[in-house]
């Protein structure tokens, strides 16, 4: 099973990372798409711990007690809200994504640096103290 999942995950990618902003979504609220945050390369960025998040199957379901919020992400979206259990930087991300998913470079950059910006703009993730 998980063969299959990885093999549509690769075949997926390009829809996926062009929808991975929205299909970030609340339920009564759409997503700005709109890049409102300056994400350089050297800035590491860590998801907040305040959202309980509980994965189904590839995608993610979170609910912002805070906010009052619930957001559902996609696979790829997932997959970056994972690697921000840690402090990582776009460019990090970006690699990662890259060696998991089929999607071009500019592409990647332009997907990841906006949907970090909505993330941070909800208060689902913030710059990192530390790295």
């Amino acid at each position: 099973m998980k063969t299959m999942m990885a093999m549509k995950t690769m075949t997926a990618m390009t829809t996926t990372m062009k929808t991975m902003t929205t299909t970030m979504k609340t339920i009564d609220d759409t997503t700005d798409t709109t890049d409102t945050t300056d994400t350089t390369d050297t800035t590491a960025y860590v998801r907040s711990p305040e959202p309980i998040a509980a994965g189904l199957e590839a995608e993610l379901v979170m609910f912002s007690v805070f906010h009052g919020k619930y957001y559902h992400l996609n696979e790829v979206a997932a997959a970056i809200w994972g690697l921000l259990e840690t402090p990582q930087t776009p460019v990090r991300i970006e690699e990662q994504l890259q060696e998991s998913f089929d999607v071009t470079p500019e592409e990647c950059r332009a997907e990841v640096r906006r949907f970090l910006a909505t993330l941070v703009e909800k208060g689902l993730v913030r710059v990192a103290d530390d790295v």
